[in-house]
């Protein structure tokens, strides 16, 4: 009998979605832009990663962090607790550095507005009330301001992150 691996979950084959549209209750999904989907499907995988990542992480650090007390009641080597302390330190300086939490947060408020936008564009409600052409490009324009606003809120958290390492860099070594 030949065994199979497991999918990794991690592939490129597995992260990318499928050239199906969401299913949402959107009736004609041949009317929506292209961009618009292509923005939606982007942001559900990167959910889905980070959304992914920040509960390993947290899971981790919360068995390592449990299992501390436990090693040293077990009265093991004075290693072992230490060791595993390091680890917690690691794991949430990762935790830290990466976000996936707040990167994770951030794209669900993105995927829930276009949603939004497309329940409202599916409806024909304002500002989707005009004739078919004037619908998709007003839906296109409303998508990329959505994505526009959310690319200048992740530039300035990262310029606030790297701004906030060097002053602490700089306050060591007064």
């Amino acid at each position: 009998m030949v065994r199979r691996k497991p999918a990794n979950p991690f592939s490129r084959k597995i992260l990318c979605m499928t050239s199906e549209p969401p299913v949402w209750p959107i009736e004609r999904w041949d009317q929506v832009p292209e961009t618009v989907i292509t923005h939606l499907r982007y942001y559900m995988k990167l959910q889905s990663y980070n959304q992914f990542w920040s509960r390993c992480l947290e899971l981790a650090t919360l068995v390592v962090s449990a299992a501390i007390p436990v090693t040293a009641a077990l009265k093991t080597n004075i290693v072992v607790p230490g060791a595993l302390g390091a680890l917690v330190v690691i794991l949430t300086g990762i935790n830290a550095r990466a976000r996936y939490r707040e990167n994770y947060l951030r794209e669900t408020q993105i995927i829930l507005a276009i949603q939004h936008q497309l329940v409202l564009f599916n409806y024909g409600e304002k500002p989707y009330d005009g004739d078919e052409k004037e619908r998709e490009a007003v839906l296109a324009l409303r998508v990329e301001d959505l994505i526009e606003r959310d690319a200048r809120i992740w530039v300035g958290q990262e310029r606030e992150h790297s701004q906030n390492k060097q002053s602490g860099m700089n306050d060591d070594s007064s």
